[in-house]
C-alpha cells in the first residue's frame, strides 16, 4: 500500500512537471506581435507579400480581435546581416490549421505556433521563447517545412 502510494506520488510529481515546463515563460527575447505591430511592418516592408487563408490585404487584418484568428507572417529570405526578414513573404491569417510553409527561414506571429521541420506539422516545437531572434520580433527559423496555428502550447 505505501509502495502505490509512494509511486503514484512520485508519478504525479513528474507528470506535473513536465506540465510546468511545457508553459512558455512572458519574459522571452522576442514576443508575439500585436495585431498593430504587424499591420506596421508589413506597412513598410519591401517583401514581395502573399496573402493566404483568411487574410485578403493587409487591410483585412484591422478588424481581427484578439482571441480570433492568429496572424502568420513567414518569409523565404534573411538579409546579408542576417538580422531582417524579407524576400517573399506569406501572410497567414488563419486558425486550427496545419500551414505548409517550404523554404521558410523566418518567421513571426501574432499568436505562440508550432514550428515544425517535417511535413504536415510533424516534429514541432513553440516558436517562442525564440531560439535566434532577428529585428522587427521575427525569429529565425531554417529548417521550418510547416506550421500549427493553434491555441495551446506544442512542448
Amino acid at each position: 500500500m505505501q509502495f502505490t502510494t509512494l509511486t503514484l506520488k512520485i508519478v504525479s510529481a513528474l507528470a506535473l512537471a513536465r506540465v510546468v515546463a511545457a508553459t512558455p515563460t512572458p519574459d522571452v527575447a522576442t514576443k508575439v506581435v500585436t495585431i498593430e505591430e504587424m499591420k506596421d511592418w508589413l506597412a513598410n516592408t519591401d517583401a514581395e507579400l502573399t496573402f493566404a487563408g483568411n487574410a485578403v490585404n493587409v487591410t483585412s487584418l484591422s478588424a481581427l480581435e484578439p482571441d480570433e484568428d492568429t496572424v502568420v507572417v513567414y518569409c523565404t529570405t534573411l538579409t546579408s546581416n542576417g538580422r531582417f526578414c524579407g524576400g517573399r513573404c506569406t501572410v497567414y491569417q488563419g486558425l486550427n490549421n496545419c500551414i505548409s510553409a517550404p523554404d521558410t527561414n523566418c518567421i513571426s506571429s501574432t499568436r505562440n505556433i508550432a514550428t515544425c521541420t517535417q511535413r504536415n506539422c510533424q516534429s514541432c516545437r513553440d516558436l517562442f521563447p525564440c531560439s535566434r531572434p532577428l529585428d522587427d520580433n521575427f525569429c529565425a527559423a531554417p529548417g521550418v517545412v510547416s506550421f500549427a496555428a493553434c491555441r495551446f502550447s506544442f512542448t
